[in-house]
């Protein structure tokens, strides 16, 4: 006589097992939620995001960004399972924070990119900061005050550019609103 299958686990066990799910490695919870539609459902709603980040207060280092002697090479270094789209030999990292990254686009002539790498999405940014100055840009979310930086992919951010003229420092700052990304 063949043994009886196991039984399912009961519905309110599920959300706290993958409550538990690692946070250094965020293909785990996208595997989960492709076991079924219950599993999604669950991985997917606001509240289970909520408990996760109370849960693992601190976000996972996806990776690290470099500047290589060797153009051939990566510029994002992964230190997950998590793996971006193919970076842009054509650009220079220059900032990092939030979430997001900018990069010097040397194929847009003059122009810089926003990099979310949690989403992938990518934003166009042109410095409007006169050729007199030497720009340096820094990449900040927008999102306010209650903001704790964990949850804030593809939401609102500003570019500050700053930079130094022969006689003078320079200002200029890009705001996108989170329905602004390319």
């Amino acid at each position: 006589m063949a043994p009886s299958p196991p039984q399912p686990l009961p519905d309110d066990l599920i959300p706290g097992i993958l409550l538990r799910l690692p946070p250094d490695d965020p293909a785990g919870l996208v595997r989960a939620s492709a076991v079924c539609k219950a599993w999604r459902r669950i991985i997917s709603d606001p509240a289970f995001h909520g408990r996760y980040r109370a849960l693992h207060p601190t976000a996972p280092v996806l990776g690290f960004l470099h500047r290589p002697r060797n153009p051939k090479l990566p510029r994002f270094v992964s230190t997950t399972s998590f793996r971006p789209a193919a970076a842009d030999h054509r650009q220079h990292p220059l900032d990092c924070r939030h979430g997001r990254a900018i990069f010097y686009d040397y194929g847009s002539l003059g122009g810089y990119v926003v990099w979310d790498p949690a989403t992938g999405e990518r934003h166009q940014v042109r410095d409007e900061l006169s050729a007199d100055y030497l720009p340096q840009p820094a990449v900040f979310c927008a999102a306010g005050e209650g903001c704790d930086h964990r949850g804030c992919s593809g939401g609102p951010f500003i570019v500050a550019f700053a930079g130094l003229g022969t006689l003078d420092l320079g200002y200029h700052d890009h705001v996108v609103e989170a329905e602004g990304w390319d």
